[in-house]
């Protein structure tokens, strides 16, 4: 099997952090025995495939790169990233949903995703999207750990669960059905109180998953959110917010960043209040924002729009066999207008880089320089030139064949640095994130500039907001349940 350095960067480093050995030899055994993800799409395998939601992933031309041509329920046009976790671990070559008809008892021992699209932190996010939310998930992992339990006893199953991984990523649906899209919650709450909320039903999640024998948790932040296709299509179709051009929303991000600041302190605390156990922070953030703004960089050519259809609203349902798709997605950052490309899955940068926030140096660990193979690619291969524009097509052409008008050049216009747009709006800032037992944290995390010169100023809301964030920084319902 070959694995694309960035693959294996991601892995030994996070075993690195995640074993108690004092130092791991380039050449160990990772003593890593399963991987068992908790989420949204990012780590659904294809558990809504019998579920009644529109968050389906079961139909081409998604999985059209996925070995066998399958469309497994990933909603992407190949694997996932816990497809190349698993594999590059030695585990097994993807990693199954637990929901999956032809699922054995014994796939259970190496892991398998509960992870459902659509799912969120929020339980107003499935009422929407009627995925499976993290109560569900829940629930059937402890069904999993009786049939494992049955098929090597309670003894062995304490120890697979013991040195499993455990990978949740979640929250980027509660933001974008609930507060952006559809902002139901945005008139009831601020968006601090909001992400406060959510990060009280994760830690919730965390401390469920410790309870039931976990001891190695990774927890994903959210990605730039007002990168993904759909949003900026959202946003520019409202009249002055930015007349057309794809430029992220710059709130958006700024919102992605702030949650992902008290995200790394929550697990900063976790990790200090749980004995022998790791819970560490990923920032998938910083890595794709740096794919969107330097997308030549990693081989891409397309970074705010989709292969799939337009690539400015496609998604599920509407991603389907009857709507053309670009001829190379791994030109492309997203398959769809919310989801990433195998691609980018693939070559995430230094393999989603993980912190270890709590005391790494006390561990002696050291990081291993990596060499490793670059010749991963499977069904899709980029080009080698990726220099020239192409011509424009009529609207009624596809979008594979546009000018590269997402190779950073409108990004730098993105409306983003300006720092005077009167009380503060839109700046930074620091927020308290009190959660279950109170937690406050720094400044925001210090990242490359994500979008340059002046924000959107989008419509004037009734209530003095801007874009279509309504009840920003608006004081919370007092009755909330």
């Amino acid at each position: 099997m070959e694995y694309s350095r960035n693959t294996i960067f991601f892995t030994i480093f996070l075993i690195a952090s995640l074993v108690s050995l004092p130092i791991i030899p380039v050449n160990a055994t990772p003593n890593i025995t399963a991987l068992f993800a908790f989420g949204d799409s990012t780590v659904d395998s294809g558990n809504n495939n019998n579920i009644p939601t529109v968050f389906r992933g079961d139909h081409q031309p998604y999985g059209q790169d996925f070995p066998g041509h399958v469309s497994s329920g990933r909603l992407c046009n190949g694997k996932l990233v816990t497809d190349y976790i698993v594999d590059s671990l030695g585990l097994k070559e993807v990693l199954p949903a637990y929901l999956d008809p032809n699922l054995k008892d014994k796939d259970l021992l190496t892991g398998v995703t509960f992870g459902s699209a659509g799912s969120g932190l929020d339980r107003n996010t499935m009422a929407v999207s009627h995925a499976l939310d993290i109560h569900s998930q829940l629930n059937y992992f402890n069904e999993a750990l009786q049939r494992i339990e049955k098929t090597v006893g309670a003894t062995q199953a304490s120890e697979i669960v013991k040195n499993a991984l455990f990978l949740v990523s979640i929250g980027t649906n509660d933001m974008l059905i609930n507060f952006y899209d559809v902002p139901i919650r945005a008139l009831e709450y601020s968006i601090d109180d909001y992400q406060n909320l959510l990060l009280q039903q994760l830690e919730s999640l965390i401390k469920n998953l410790y309870g039931a024998g976990a001891r190695r948790i990774v927890v994903a932040g959210l990605p730039p959110i007002g990168c993904l296709p759909m949003q900026v299509t959202l946003g520019s179709i409202i009249p002055s917010f930015h007349m057309f051009e794809r430029i992220c929303v710059y709130q958006q991000n700024i919102d992605s960043q702030l949650y992902n600041n008290k995200l790394q302190a929550l697990t900063s605390r976790l990790q200090a209040e749980y004995n022998g156990t790791r819970v560490l922070y990923v920032d998938i953030y910083n890595p794709l924002m740096d794919m969107i703004k330097n997308p030549r960089h990693y081989g891409f050519k397309h970074a705010l729009q989709a292969c799939c259809g337009t690539g400015l609203v496609e998604m599920g349902p509407l991603c389907n066999a009857r709507v053309p798709t670009c001829s190379d997605p791994s030109r492309y950052i997203f398959w769809d207008s919310v989801h990433p490309t195998q691609a980018a899955y693939r070559d995430w940068r230094n393999g989603m880089r993980v912190k270890l926030l709590k005391r790494m140096g006390k561990y002696g660990q050291r990081r291993q320089a990596w060499r490793g193979s670059d010749s991963e690619r499977n069904s899709t291969s980029r080009g080698s030139d990726h220099t020239g524009d192409e011509e424009n097509h009529n609207l009624s052409e596809h979008h594979d064949d546009t000018p590269d008008e997402e190779d950073g050049e409108h990004l730098s216009r993105e409306k983003n640095g300006h720092r005077d747009r009167g009380r503060n709006r839109g700046r930074p800032r620091r927020h308290n994130y009190r959660g279950i037992n109170g937690l406050g944290h720094g400044s925001t995390s210090s990242t490359h500039p994500i979008e340059a010169s002046k924000p959107p100023p989008g419509p004037r809301m009734p209530d003095g907001t801007r874009g279509f964030t309504l009840g920003r920084d608006r004081p919370p319902i007092s009755n909330q349940s």
